[in-house]
């Protein structure tokens, strides 16, 4: 197959992860609720917004969602290419950030989306989930025995876990099966890109924290 062809073919991947990153299904919910989640609680169409609003269940739900939109993307692209090209290395992890993309700015729902942390954790666990385990533990660590600011926690651990990243080992194991194979250093790479990311659209916590108004996070068991 020509290389233009692969090429195209490589940009459309990336274009259908975008529109696909851009389903929000935290927004969807909340218009089949009658409402906005965006115009509720912080404004942000994510899952913790969704805990606040709609109860611990269906924030699970939306959170386990959003994790699948990422990997079930870079999935379906690595069986694609086992089967058909063979030699698109970049591809996997230009879906996932791709993803991640769409999430933080959704096309569907007027570029207003979610902070991409669980979209994130989809791409790790793509990666190896080892990685995706550890953060879960220095996550669940921090916002249950140190602060309860979700937007905090999730600023301490994702940026905490490059360096697992950077160990070649770690980034080549096939627990991940989807990155294995592939260069060690394209993972981290990509990855510095998702955290750059996710701290933009953290940016307004970022204030809110620097000021001493961020929210800490109250647990609502029943969903309105």
């Amino acid at each position: 197959m020509p290389d233009f062809v692969i090429v195209l073919i490589n940009l459309a991947f990336c274009l259908g992860a975008y529109l696909f990153g851009s389903i929000n299904f935290s927004i969807i919910y909340s218009k089949f609720k009658k409402n906005d989640v965006r115009k509720l609680g912080s404004g942000n169409a994510g899952s913790t917004n969704v805990l606040r609003n709609f109860g611990v269940k269906i924030a699970l739900v939306i959170f386990a969602l959003d994790i699948l939109k990422t990997y079930l993307a870079s999935l379906l692209v690595y069986f694609v290419n086992l089967y058909a090209f063979k030699d698109s290395v970049v591809v996997f992890h230009a879906v996932a950030y791709c993803v991640v993309i769409g999430h933080i700015f959704p096309i569907w729902h007027k570029f207003k989306g979610g902070k991409g942390a669980a979209s994130t954790l989809g791409y790790i666990i793509s990666v190896n989930i080892i990685i995706a385990v550890i953060g879960a533990i220095v996550y669940l660590l921090i916002i249950i025995y140190w602060k309860r600011i979700v937007s905090f926690t999730t600023l301490i651990t994702i940026p905490s876990l490059l360096p697992l990243m950077f160990i070649p080992w770690m980034s080549q194991l096939p627990l991940g099966f989807i990155a294995y194979q592939w260069p060690w250093w394209i993972s981290p790479l990509v990855y510095v890109l998702i955290i750059l990311l996710v701290i933009w659209s953290h940016h307004e916590n970022i204030s809110r924290m620097i000021k001493g108004q961020e929210k800490v996070i109250k647990w609502n068991k029943t969903s309105k």
